[in-house]
């Protein structure tokens, strides 16, 4: 066992499986953004977007153990929430909205019906290189531990099945351009921020009042700083693992839920479920993993 590496980071058998699905996905994202391909590829921003949500979920699950781990993950969220509020900001803003909207990587005018969806839907990635720089410090922090421990011919069939994933997604997903001119005239499509704003926009709709909402925008990219002094490492092995990877798999789900309602505004039954799936997500942060760790702690027979 590593020095520092406490007891319960090494029991759990999903924490191997996580750690190398995370990584498996970092390869291919390395293999698409730098190796040529002989077509159009899809952008390159889409992998790197769900590389980054990937990992940082794996990382929720699994907690943050070590200082080393502790200072890459503070910097690599707070250098994130850091790029994204300032972008999220200028796109809030009313007197920006309509001229941020020609600027790609920033905006864009997305007509809901028409074919052109899958440039939408691959998304922008803010072309923040000190976050892609930290991205691939933790993710190494996070590895090297277990992979030292692993033949290298382990590690090469890792790569070579990654160029293999990589090759066959990049050749799914390329397609011809859409057609110039397919707009339809006299038709406002709706403006909408990019794919991993669509959360968060979710739950500044959810809030009432607009300073509330921003403010809520803000606290929901700066509330996993808190994560290193959680301890979920505890929790996925102690006798609680099973209500905390239950409460893991409904974040998922609420942030995708979160991302389907942020495309409409908060009307009706939208702004219910609006308000719960914030509701949770704070909730996940602040609350759940404290009540599951006193319940993990607890002697049989203890009241809570």
């Amino acid at each position: 066992m590593p020095t520092g590496q406490p007891a319960s980071a090494t029991t759990s058998p999903l924490t191997p499986a996580a750690q190398d699905v995370s990584l498996f996905i970092v390869l291919v994202i390395l293999i698409r953004s730098f190796g040529p391909f002989p077509w159009q590829p899809p952008p390159a921003e889409f992998m790197l977007t769900l590389a980054f949500f990937i990992h940082i979920g794996v990382s929720l699950y699994l907690g943050i153990v070590g200082s080393l781990r502790t200072a890459t993950w503070l910097l690599l969220i707070a250098t994130w929430a850091g790029s994204e509020l300032i972008q999220f900001a200028g796109y809030v803003s009313p007197w920006s909205i309509i001229w941020q909207a020609s600027i790609p990587g920033i905006g864009t005018r997305v007509d809901w019906h028409s074919a052109s969806n899958l440039s939408w839907l691959l998304g922008t990635w803010p072309s923040s290189i000190p976050v892609i720089v930290l991205l691939g410090f933790d993710l190494a922090v996070m590895h090297y531990p277990a992979w030292r421990r692993r033949s290298f011919w382990l590690f090469a069939l890792m790569i070579a099945g990654a160029g293999f994933f990589t090759v066959t997604l990049v050749w799914l997903l390329s397609g011809p351009p859409p057609p110039a001119g397919a707009e339809r005239p006299f038709y406002a499509p709706h403006l909408i921020p990019p794919l991993h704003w669509l959360p968060f926009f979710g739950i500044a709709r959810a809030l009432p009042g607009a300073l509330a909402g921003v403010t809520g925008v803000f606290a929901a990219m700066l509330v996993p700083l808190i994560w290193p002094w959680v301890r979920a490492d505890i929790l996925r092995t102690s006798s609680m693992r099973w209500a905390w990877r239950l409460s893991c798999t409904v974040l998922a789900i609420t942030l995708l839920v979160l991302v389907f309602l942020g495309f409409h505004g908060p009307d009706g039954t939208d702004l219910i479920f609006l308000r719960i799936g914030t509701a949770y997500y704070f909730a996940f942060f602040l609350l759940i993993p404290f009540i599951l760790l006193r319940l993990s702690r607890r002697p049989a027979g203890r009241p809570f």
